[in-house]
């Protein structure tokens, strides 16, 4: 529940944040690889935000799923909004583009998986 309310306080931010940017058109969208579809009224400046967030006061790495991972690869209108302080007055976004993203990259591989399917087991 408390990542909930970090995450929603996160997107909650960000949505103030490009309202102040002057991208007044916001829409919250789901299982494409980002959270958020901003623009200016006019439909120019699109941007395809993915927001991580956190209460705390930064962040040391943050890893993306799979299909967030795909986006910020193959979307170039793909943005990582980070929030730190999410919930707090003291909220923090910092904007990474793919480019800025791309030069902080690591891979790293914390396990493999197998899939078995039942029929192996009949």
């Amino acid at each position: 529940m408390a990542n909930q309310i970090t995450e929603l306080s996160g997107i909650k931010a960000v949505i103030e944040f490009e309202t102040k940017q002057g991208r007044t058109k916001c829409e919250r969208v789901s299982k494409c690889g980002y959270d958020l579809v901003t623009s200016t009224i006019d439909g120019a400046d699109e941007r395809h935000i993915e927001v991580k967030a956190t209460s705390k006061d930064r962040f040391t790495f943050r890893w993306l799923e799979e299909l967030e991972q795909q986006a910020a690869w193959q979307d170039e209108r793909f943005y990582l909004y980070l929030v730190t302080g999410a919930g707090t007055k003291k909220a923090r976004v910092l904007i990474y583009d793919r480019t800025m993203l791309s030069e902080r990259f690591s891979k790293v591989i914390t396990h493999y998986q197998y899939v078995f399917p039942r029929s192996d087991f009949q």
